[in-house]
């Protein structure tokens, strides 16, 4: 195998890396999402205090603060 043959190779692999990094990427942050909203979930079910107050699980703020999750 020639060396141009050898870097075509080498550059398709790095391509297809990419690829597959990308969508792994946008797969972690829908788990952060859903991460985060499991959380609330349990918060505010579990616990008196947060079952009163107003709980938004669709933009990840919990009684006005916005909640993070770092993996």
């Amino acid at each position: 195998m020639s060396e141009k043959e050898k870097l075509s190779v080498l550059e398709s692999e790095n391509r297809r890396l990419k690829t597959d990094n990308d969508r792994l990427l946008e797969i972690v942050a829908q788990m952060r999402v859903t991460l985060n909203r499991l959380i609330l979930q349990y918060i505010s079910a579990n616990h008196p205090f947060f079952r009163k107050s107003a709980v938004s699980l669709n933009d990840n703020h919990f009684a006005g603060i916005p909640v993070q999750c770092h993996l």
